[in-house]
């Protein structure tokens, strides 16, 4: 109602209010003071609301808790029992249906997602670069594509171990990732190569971004402890689209 724009993004932590209640103990809860809920939100709703309901959403296969579906009443006094098995109805369904789009949502971001770095895979790499194919096509754009390939990797695995490499393929994604813009698209190709699509660059500016990637990489170094330290280099190759 008239409150909709107030309520609307305001969230609710475990614990907090009524309906932080209902989550922490996963019962219903009714015919409380809604000024329990209010006190906790930024918004001035306080004394306007007679009664209240909370119930908690829980996924079923999981029995994962993915939020809580709360009904506040100007006119009624209470919720009556018939209210209350209407909204674990409505909760079911929505619970159900959020648990579903919860595991997609997660299972689209890993096939997606290079799990070392955090960085888009190749497959993500793969659609991204149709993506900027297309819209340069289409607005008689350019970009560039940038092939980075680390010198020395072998040697920090080989000298180092394994944890000591997963780290320094981190490290060096955060410091590539820093000399890009927000709007830039870089990406693990596997192992220790990376490609960065780069969008509306002119081919001299591109000269300078490598350098600077070159530079960042080549100055970064990694404490691999004992007092000593681990580095490599970065060996870059762009191409410009038409």
């Amino acid at each position: 109602g008239e409150n909709r724009e107030l309520l609307i993004g305001r969230r609710v932590k475990v614990g907090q209010g009524a309906s932080g209640y209902a989550l922490k103990v996963r019962e219903n809860v009714k015919n409380v003071d809604p000024d329990l809920d209010f006190a906790y939100s930024q918004v001035d709703l306080t004394g306007q609301y007679r009664t209240m309901a909370s119930v908690p959403l829980i996924a079923e296969d999981e029995q994962e808790l993915v939020g809580t579906v709360t009904v506040y009443s100007k006119d009624l006094a209470e919720y009556g029992d018939e209210h209350i098995r209407i909204l674990e109805t409505i909760s079911r369904i929505a619970a159900e249906a959020i648990g579903k789009s919860l595991k997609h949502t997660e299972a689209t971001t890993n096939a997606m997602t290079d799990p070392m770095t955090g960085l888009p895979n190749a497959r993500s790499l793969q659609i991204q670069f149709e993506k900027e194919v297309a819209r340069a096509s289409r607005g008689g754009n350019n970009f560039q594509l940038l092939m980075l390939d680390l010198d020395g990797f072998k040697a920090v695995n080989d000298s180092y171990g394994h944890k000591a490499g997963d780290e320094m393929l981190r490290e060096v994604s955060r410091v590539i990732n820093e000399q890009l813009r927000d709007y830039d698209f870089l990406a693990r190709y596997g192992g220790d190569e990376f490609v960065a699509l780069v969008p509306e660059t002119a081919p001299e500016d591109v000269i300078d971004l490598c350098s600077r990637i070159e530079a960042a990489v080549h100055s970064f170094e990694l404490n691999v402890g004992n007092g000593k330290t681990a580095s490599v280099g970065v060996s870059l190759g762009s191409s410009g689209y038409p």
